[in-house]
């Protein structure tokens, strides 16, 4: 059976232009028009791009030279009998991101042409893994209080949608990293 399509996160990726016009996406990489984002002087900050900071990363795990361990994993579990479902391809997708060598090809040759505090965010992330977390307390649209079920840690967590949603006792697997002065979900 052939592995389920790959889709492709939607991320705006910074670019480098000498001259940036009003319609045009803004350099910050937030997604909007120029116009509707940095065109007074503001600017995105670095925990309201944190997330397509790790979209950025996923979609560098999807280029063509890397599809190839996607497809050896999907090939894995279905040697052992399981499934693979278009929900379980994020995972994947994800795992290959956050691979050590994978990370560091981002890095290098990726890397210049983030702006310096996304390059720092990042270079905080390579020692950030994959844990359990146990919610403890959630704060609809802002946070969620985490326990970290191998050191028993617990942090609040900035995240917006998933406070919503999760009430105490949900165990996440997930990364949690720093975000400027915030914690945040990345990948998963």
């Amino acid at each position: 059976m052939p592995p389920p399509e790959i889709q492709l996160p939607k991320v705006t990726i910074r670019r480098d232009t000498p001259k940036v016009g009003r319609n045009d996406p803004c350099p910050c990489g937030s997604g909007k028009r120029y116009k509707q984002c940095c065109i007074n002087g503001s600017r995105t900050t670095i925990e309201q791009r944190a997330g397509w900071l790790s979209q950025k990363l996923e979609r560098f795990a999807l280029r063509p030279v890397r599809r190839g361990r996607i497809s050896e994993l999907v090939d894995s579990i279905e040697a052992m009998g399981g499934e693979v479902t278009e929900n379980v391809l994020p995972v994947l997708v994800d795992a290959v991101a956050w691979e050590p060598d994978v990370f560091q090809e981002f890095m290098d040759t990726r890397g210049y042409l983030l702006p310096d505090d996304e390059l720092l965010l990042l270079q905080g992330w390579s020692h950030v893994r994959l844990e359990l977390y146990e919610v403890v307390d959630a704060d609809p649209g802002s946070t969620l209080t985490v326990r970290d079920t191998r050191t028993g840690e617990q942090m609040v967590v900035s995240e917006r949608t998933a406070s919503r949603s999760l009430v105490p006792g949900t165990y996440l697997l997930t990364r949690i990293a720093p975000a400027g002065s915030q914690l945040q979900i990345v990948g998963v």
